[in-house]
Formats: structure tokens, C-alpha cells, sequence
């Protein structure tokens, strides 16, 4: 299931019915080459991410496209963030108000 395709109240039957499972498909936005799409490694995370949640009942996160990839920052079109940063500031986001009712998703 896919988060932002759900109403509310299909959220919460969601988390339910996924018991309380989540993917976040991650992947860099960045070159690969000039022959092919920025957001790549995006699309093939998520395709990934959908089809596991096809087999196993799964609550797909929205697609988090910050990466951690020093040596194409300096390339156009690359979004990097350090690994500290990137890992905090999603951690921050997963333990906010969008996920109290899923909140044992999120351990320290």
C-alpha cells in the first residue's frame, strides 16, 4: 500500500492490516550519465519497495530522494546531504505528528 495514495481512515486500517510494517524506499538523486533521469535510483527504490509490499502486507513511505553521495554533489541536478543531517532530520519527521499513530515504528 502506498502511503500517499490513502485517504485518513485508510491510514489507519492500513498500519493495521500491515501490522505495523514499513518500507522507506531511499535513493539518491543524482547523475547517472546524460542519457538518463536524475531521480533513477528513486524510481527503482520505490518500484522495489512495491513490489516487496505486493508480497508481504507493507505500508509504502512516500519516496525520500536525499542523498549521501559526496562524489556527485558537485554535479548539476545532485540533492546531498551529509549522513548525520539526513538521518536525523528523517528520524525527526517519522517521529512527528504523521506517525503518533504508528509510533512503534520508530525506535531509537
Amino acid at each position: 500500500m502506498r502511503w500517499e495514495s490513502l485517504t485518513m481512515p485508510d491510514f489507519a486500517r492500513a498500519v493495521i492490516d500491515c501490522d505495523g510494517v514499513g518500507i522507506i524506499p531511499i535513493g539518491v538523486l543524482e547523475p547517472h550519465s546524460t542519457h538518463m533521469p536524475l531521480g533513477t535510483d528513486m524510481f527503482e527504490s520505490h518500484w522495489v519497495a512495491c513490489k516487496a509490499a505486493e508480497r508481504e502486507p507493507a505500508l509504502v513511505f512516500p519516496q525520500y530522494c536525499w542523498g549521501i553521495n559526496h562524489e556527485a554533489m558537485h554535479l548539476p541536478g545532485s540533492l546531498v546531504i551529509k549522513a548525520d543531517e539526513a538521518t536525523g532530520a528523517m528520524m525527526r519527521e517519522f517521529q512527528g505528528a504523521a506517525l503518533r499513530p504508528v509510533n512503534p515504528w520508530v525506535q531509537d
